[in-house]
């Protein structure tokens, strides 16, 4: 069930935990007041006893690991490490001084103010990246690491095959986990193991050393060694070594890329497709026959057609509704065919059109109908599609829906039925680098556009102007929130999973996410795009938030960790409600059936006035 983040919630065990390792780290930093001899047991590590005398105290005197984790790696062919559980960032600094020129290191950690940490540890090195983010569920792209390192932290872990199993994703075939870990011989007191507390000091987690064996070859690891035996306080300190194996037969390393992008797509994405209105009965047909990442959007083209013609026929029947239905799933398969796909602008652009020709023909007879409108924007028109539910007169309360970065207005359908249900009219559009305006260039400042569709839809005698909500996903999820804190004639706003400052969770996106961005951007390079980035952020917005606002997001987040709305939370103050589900992924796609309606009743009750 969801766990409700307002004031003190009960919480399960699993998260009790996190609560309690998450409070007494951030209490750490907050205070600086880290266990004594941390630079000390540095030393006794073997870390090189030059380099750290010359890093400052706050720096070395922070260090809660429990070995030398690099002693002996080679980095010199490595281009990303990933440093789990960073803490004070110690191995990422040096991670970052071994890897060549151009190499970047992940320093991910779920407490926030320990990346501030991270951040002074990594002084004048750019190569450093503080990531917030959980060790169960990585906000890092599937085979992309050279190495993962892991001092002390998999212990915090109550479920660590999903951690395991996670690695094991991030890493690429070849690769290595490098782990300095705590081990046990015997049972631990029960008062130690049934003690949340315990698990701050990595002592509830400890694990014998066979228990690590089978775990690591569970999660398909080889080559597993575990060495390096030494007393560590009542426990034995390791160092856990494992490969991730090649698989399969060599193939090229274009052929190699290809087919990474397409296990990206599927990793990220699938469950959205399925979420919003791709039949399983196409996605399993289709995806099987994906060999390459260029044979998506022509394979999904391929198959929007035929739904296409299938709407055609029942319109020739005089099926006026089945026919609409039927041209709302040839757009839906149209958009998913170019939703990510940027290898042949041509043919996303033609996949693009044939989307908004398909929705635009449904639309009259769909139920409820709906209509195309064209919202005035700074000269230009913002294109949207306004629907009202069945049996709501005049002066109906109204939900504008905002898009992501990949997302556009047709993506709504199957949302908008459960906001119609309750008697919510929508107003779904495509903002600047959304759908058919994806030649506007992204703006952070969003706002602007969703103020543009407050005033048009002001002026609409069906609609009750000071009934107005929004609701964004995903980027949207960072666009709501903003118009809510500007945009006064909004009542209340949703947001689902959005991020607080998109810099900070930029080097964990995926690359087809990155290389979206860097074509809204503007099509800009890499690098650029990472810039423009830095200009992404909420920071300061919600302050003073004086109107409701709901943020929804999943613990097993990848693209955006669950620590972002956690900021944003923190930020609006008693304005914010956070709903996090523990099982929920990006989106929260795979339990549309939870957030949806629950989003859909929030808002019924604040546009009621009720509340």
């Amino acid at each position: 069930m969801a766990v409700f983040v307002k004031g003190k919630p009960p919480l399960d065990w699993k998260s009790q935990v996190k609560s309690f390792v998450r409070e007494r780290y951030a209490h750490l930093v907050g205070e600086n007041t880290f266990p004594e001899g941390g630079s000390g047991r540095a030393h006794e590590a073997g870390y090189p006893a030059g380099w750290l005398d010359s890093l400052p105290l706050r720096v070395s005197g922070a260090y809660c690991g429990c070995g030398y984790a690099l002693e002996g790696i080679d980095l010199s062919g490595a281009h990303l490490a990933v440093d789990l559980g960073c803490g004070a960032g110690l191995d990422s600094r040096l991670a970052a001084e071994a890897l060549p020129e151009g190499g970047r290191v992940l320093a991910l950690d779920m407490v926030v103010p320990m990346l501030w940490r991270v951040k002074e540890a990594a002084g004048e090195r750019g190569a450093v990246y503080p990531v917030a983010g959980d060790m169960e569920c990585l906000p890092i792209a599937s085979n992309s690491a050279d190495i993962v390192m892991a001092n002390a932290s998999l212990n915090l872990l109550l479920d660590k095959a999903a951690a395991l199993a996670e690695i094991w994703r991030i890493l690429r075939p070849g690769a290595r986990l490098i782990a300095r870990e705590l081990i046990r011989e015997g049972e631990l007191p029960v008062e130690i193991a049934q003690d949340p507390t315990a698990w701050n000091a990595s002592l509830g987690g400890v694990l014998e050393e066979g228990e690590w064996l089978r775990l690591l070859k569970g999660a398909g690891f080889s080559n597993v060694v575990i060495s390096g035996h030494r007393p560590f306080r009542p426990v034995i300190a390791v160092r856990i070594e494992a490969v991730k194996p090649f698989c399969g037969e060599s193939m090229s390393s274009e052929s190699a890329e290809a087919d990474r992008l397409t296990q990206e797509a599927l990793s990220n994405w699938y469950v959205r497709l399925l979420a919003n209105g791709i039949s399983y009965a196409d996605a399993s047909d289709v995806i099987p026959r994906v060999g390459s990442w260029r044979d998506w959007c022509s394979l999904w083209i391929e198959r929007a057609a035929l739904r296409e013609a299938e709407a055609e026929e029942m319109a020739r029947s005089g099926r006026r509704l089945s026919a609409a239905e039927g041209f709302v799933r040839a757009a839906l398969a149209y958009h998913f065919a170019q939703f990510v796909y940027h290898e042949d602008l041509d043919l996303k652009r033609e996949a693009q059109e044939k989307k908004v020709a398909c929705h635009t023909r449904a639309l009259a007879d769909l139920c409820p109908p709906g209509e195309r409108v064209e919202i005035p924007f700074e000269g230009a028109s913002l294109p949207g599609v306004l629907r009202f539910p069945a049996k709501e007169e005049n002066g109906a309360p109204l939900i504008i829906l905002i898009a992501g970065l990949d997302s556009t207005k047709e993506e709504f359908y199957t949302l908008e039925a459960v906001l119609h249900a309750r008697g919510l009219a929508t107003l779904a559009f495509d903002g600047p680098a959304q759908g058919e305006r994806s030649a506007l260039p992204l703006r952070p400042d969003f706002e602007a556009a969703v103020s543009a569709a407050v005033n048009f839809i002001s002026k609409d005698g069906r609609v009750n102007p000071a009934r107005l909500g929004a609701l964004g996903v995903s980027c949207g999820g960072y666009y709501a929130p903003r118009a809510l804190a500007v945009e006064g004639r909004l009542v209340a706003a949703v947001g689902i999973a959005g991020f607080y400052d998109l810099a900070e969770c930029w080097e964990g996106l995926p690359a087809l996410t990155r290389q979206g961005f860097s074509v809204a951007f503007g099509n800009i390079s890499k690098e650029e795009a990472a810039d423009c980035a830095k200009n992404v952020s909420m920071r300061g917005m919600l302050k003073g938030l004086e109107r409701p606002l709901l943020l929804i997001h999943g613990e097993k987040d990848r693209l955006c960790p669950v620590g972002q709305a956690r900021q944003m939370a923190e930020e609006a103050g008693n304005q914010a409600e956070l709903v996090v589900y523990p099982e929920g992924v990006h989106v929260c796609n795979n339990i549309p059936f939870l957030w949806r309606p629950l989003a859909a009743d929030w808002l019924a009750d604040k546009l009621s006035g009720r509340s």
